[in-house]
């Protein structure tokens, strides 16, 4: 739901975030344990060429060590969604869906893809458990219960190398008890 002149509206059980260049709107969110969850991820890039951004959702984001010592990583190293049942219900535009120890449901995320992509060989890496990517001006409406873990956890994008994530790409999602 969206308000005029205020963008995307949390109501109870559903929420929107906008991915815009470097920032996520909202970038604060609260859910209980427990509770299913719709949420939709609007990809609302504004560079040319659009921009494609991603999201996953963790605690104490992944380092890596470079060549010239310790660097941004793709993810964190403790997931959210570990074990939850995602159910995708409708997307456009979404250049990739993927999980590893959540459990994808629902629509099948290759139909969300363009003609062409081909997953073959790529494989979530530690710190990636549920990963979203959409592209410019695309969307992906996803729906899960949220799991019994309180406490704040980010939701971040790592896109460019974890680029955008150092740039501030990155927003809090806070667990309470059932």
């Amino acid at each position: 739901m969206w308000a005029a002149g205020r963008g995307p509206v949390e109501r109870p059980g559903e929420a929107t975030i906008v991915m815009g260049d470097y920032a996520f709107s909202p970038n604060r969110l609260t859910w209980r344990a427990g509770e299913t969850v719709t949420l939709t991820i609007v990809n609302g890039s504004s560079a040319q060429p659009g921009t494609p951004h991603e999201i996953m959702f963790g605690r104490r984001p992944l380092r890596e060590e470079g060549a010239l010592g310790p660097v941004q990583g793709d993810g964190f190293e403790e997931q959210l969604l570990d074990g939850a049942t995602v159910e995708v219900l409708a997307g456009e535009r979404v250049t990739m869906v993927m999980a590893e120890t959540a459990r994808l449901t629902g629509v099948d995320p290759m139909a969300l893809m363009p003609p062409g992509m081909d997953m073959a060989g790529m494989e979530m890496r530690p710190g990636m458990d549920f990963m979203a990517v959409v592209g410019a001006v695309g969307s992906l409406t996803i729906r899960f219960v949220v799991p019994d873990r309180p406490g704040d956890w980010e939701f971040g994008c790592f896109q460019q190398d974890g680029q955008h994530y150092l740039n501030g790409m990155r927003g809090i999602v806070t667990v309470t008890s059932s």
